[in-house]
């Protein structure tokens, strides 16, 4: 079993420290450039203050994250008719 360790992310020049396991980390870190990267887009598009910000950004994400998990959901129901359909002409075959 993997022991959390700390690790630093930095968001809008703000260092924080975070434990997280060792398979965890790149993860984390990616998902802290994405945060600071869309923070500092929506304070210099909107001249919002920080907390504004951070909703828009919470908001903006949440829905990038609806809309994949639809677009995923269509996949899989497409992905499962298609094997269907596969086994049906195999199963026809033998």
């Amino acid at each position: 079993m993997s022991l959390s360790k700390p690790i630093k992310i930095t968001i809008l020049g703000q260092q924080y420290q975070i434990a997280c396991l060792p398979e965890e980390q790149l993860a984390l870190v990616e998902s802290a450039r994405l945060l600071d990267d869309r923070l500092k887009q929506v304070r210099e598009e909107k001249r919002l203050p920080l907390d504004q910000a951070a909703i828009m950004t919470a908001l903006n994400l949440a829905h990038d994250l609806l809309e994949v998990s639809a677009k995923y959901e269509v996949l899989q129901k497409q992905t499962s008719q298609n094997l269907n359909e596969l086994n049906k002409k195999l199963d026809e075959l033998l």
